[in-house]
């Protein structure tokens, strides 16, 4: 497995990876355009390392969408380990 990601490496196929995440959450209790709202908004920023750089991607997102994102990224470490095994039994 080291193999391959070393010459993926050296050949400049390399995927992005995530190595930090800040956060916060504010309570929205109203807005002047939707009106009461009572609801908590997360302020997410994810650090990125992609080919030697840091980069950061920085998002807002409800209850409901942060856990659709969570869902989204556990399913992305299964199938990275899947093929991370399949890949080693070669």
């Amino acid at each position: 497995m080291i193999y391959y990601a070393i010459l993926y490496y050296v050949i400049g196929i390399t995927t992005p990876t995530i190595v930090g995440v800040d956060w916060r959450i504010d309570y929205a209790i109203r807005s002047k355009s939707i009106g009461r709202i009572n609801a908590p908004m997360f302020f997410v920023s994810l650090k990125i390392y992609d080919r030697g750089l840091y980069r950061y991607i920085t998002m807002t997102a409800t209850n409901e969408e942060l856990q659709d994102l969570l869902s989204k990224v556990k399913d992305a470490v299964k199938q990275a380990d899947r093929g991370v095994s399949s890949s080693s039994d070669m």
